[in-house]
This record gives C-alpha cells, structure tokens and sequence, in this order.
C-alpha cells in the first residue's frame, strides 16, 4: 500500500468507538474488523492510535486460549449425584458422618455398628472426596502459580493430583497398620484409622458446595473458605488423634508424639518444601 495514499486514507476516516485494535508488532498495526485485516506500516500512524495507558501496557503477543472446564462440571455434577445417592438410599449416614466429625463418642457409635470401610454408603463417600480434595488441590494450584511455570494442565494436572492423594492415603494406612503391629496397638490404630477415615469423607462433602460456587463465580472468597475448612479438618484431626492417644494407656507421650510426627507433621512438612522449593526455583 502507498504510504502517502494510506496517510490520507486514515487522516480523513471516522474510527468507530467500538473498534478493536491488536497491537501484535512494534511496527504493525493489525485491525480486526469483519475478517479484513489492514496492515499499517509507519509507526507515526501506530502512535495516533496508541493510548499512555496501552503503550505502558502493551497487548501480550500471544492470546492464550480459552480453558475448556467442561470436564470440571462433569466432576462435580458426578459428586452431586453420589451425594444425591446417598441421601436417597442411606438417610442415616449422613447425619451419622457429620456427628462423627464432631465428637468421638459418635465416631465410636459407627465402630460398633460395623467395619466403615465395608458400608456402601461410605464407599460412594469416599468417591466425592477423591473427587473434592484432587479439585481443590487444582484450583489452588492453578490459582497461585504463574502462567509460565511448567505444571501440566486441565485433566492430567487433576489426575495426577488423584494418584497423590491416592498414594498418600494408601501409605497413611499402612503405616498405621505397621505401627500398631509393632506397638500392639491395633485396638487404637484401628480407631484413630476410622477417625481420619471419617474426618476425610466429611470435608470432601463441606467443600464440594464451595468449589462449585467458586467454578462458576471465580470469587476468591469461596476458594479460600475451601482451605480454612481443609485446615479446620486438619487440625480437628491432630486434636481427634491426641484425644485417642491420650485415652488409651498403653500410649505414653513420647509414642505419641512419635505417631504425630511420623504420620502427620513430617509428610507435611514435606510437602510444604516440594512445594516451596517448586515455586522458588
């Protein structure tokens, strides 16, 4: 195009409000409109059209591509219907699970009524929380990491976070299995087992409505009302586990702290410098 002819094309044209410019190079100026693009060489011209603010803030050169979370809603619709499932073909065991949370004396309640690993309403349960506890882990994670960091994404991210959560509650299991052998402490291995087991599939529940409010709204408010109920559970579980420990005589206070920390604080504290040393390098 003739630069000077191109000059007085633009010099005696009416820009409309509504018209979308891309600034993509330093010396082009690429103007999307009903699939015509115009290039425009001369960088004067480009300055005319570049705002103070746009050109302290310039347009990244890649836009990056819309994030498919339909995948997500399957998930959560899914857990929903599990959750629906059991409210309609368990009544009880939800009250039941919820009171367990709370105090130990319920928790005991659902020991004498049978093993809980083998009742199907706890066993649709523990779905929701593989479901909530991954999904949660990838919101987090999505939500405080820089979109250059080199973290795989959508659903191999999640599965990822499944098999770790997996892994780590299986290794949970049978340390606690391991320790109550050589301590002969199954009577209260098993227990403080049925007490992390219910804490868990109870917080998988509280947060499931969180998570999905936070999926269709992007308010931070619900993501973090995930975590500080993560953390309640957590510290509800330390405060379950010495509650037990204390209970049972055969536990002194050193093989206490020795459980707590083996099981509880070193794997976090673990995790916590994966994590720091991830996001720091």
């Amino acid at each position: 195009m003739n630069t000077d002819a191109s000059y007085m094309f633009f010099q005696d044209t009416v820009v409309p409000p509504d018209t979308t410019f891309y600034f993509l190079v330093p010396d082009s100026l690429l103007h999307y409109r009903n699939s015509v693009i115009i290039d425009i060489a001369e960088k004067d011209l480009l300055t005319s059209f570049i705002s103070e603010d746009a050109a302290n803030n310039p347009l990244p050169t890649t836009i990056p591509a819309t994030v498919n979370t339909d995948w997500i809603t399957g998930l959560i619709l899914l857990a929903f219907t599990l959750l629906a499932l059991i409210k309609l073909l368990f009544n009880k065991s939800l009250p039941k699970l919820f009171k367990a949370f709370r105090a130990r004396n319920y928790a005991n309640q659902i020991i004498r009524d049978g093993n809980p690993f083998r009742k199907q309403s706890n066993l649709l349960a523990v779905i929701i929380y593989f479901l909530s506890l991954p999904l949660l882990l990838y919101f987090t994670i999505n939500y405080y990491t820089p979109s250059n960091m080199p973290i795989p994404g959508g659903i191999n991210l999640f599965g990822l976070l499944v098999s770790f959560s997996a892994i780590y509650w299986l290794l949970k299991v049978l340390m606690l299995k391991i320790i109550g052998h050589l301590f002969n402490t199954q009577k209260a291995s098993f227990e403080i087992l049925i007490n992390i087991f219910i804490l868990n599939l109870v917080t998988g529940i509280i947060i499931l409505p969180f998570l999905t409010l936070y999926l269709y709204t992007q308010e931070d408010l619900f993501l973090f009302m995930s975590i500080i109920t993560l953390l309640i559970s957590y510290s509800q579980r330390l405060l379950r586990e010495l509650i037990i420990g204390f209970s049972y005589t055969i536990f002194s206070v050193l093989h206490l702290f020795l459980y707590l920390c083996t099981l509880e604080i070193i794997p976090m504290v673990i995790i916590a410098k994966v994590v720091m040393n991830f996001y720091m390098r």
